[in-house]
């Protein structure tokens, strides 16, 4: 069985970066523990792991309810 992968909603990162008060899409990736290569694929609907759902939603304050499964 494949372990479950998720989506974040469109706005999702930015809305982190407004809420957080960061600056540049560096501090945004050091903040979700990602290079900031992959925010471009992550802000389009990539798919990611459970594991950095959670640490999203947690900056966000949501669970992962409101974030899109597949």
């Amino acid at each position: 069985m494949e372990p479950p992968r998720y989506r974040f909603r469109p706005g999702a990162l930015d809305h982190i970066m407004r809420t957080r008060r960061l600056d540049t899409d560096e501090q945004l990736a050091a903040a979700i523990g990602v290079k900031a290569e992959a925010l471009p694929r992550l802000r389009s609907g990539a798919m990611v792991t459970a594991r950095l759902a959670l640490k999203v939603a947690a900056l966000q304050g949501l669970s992962l309810i409101h974030i899109s499964e597949p």
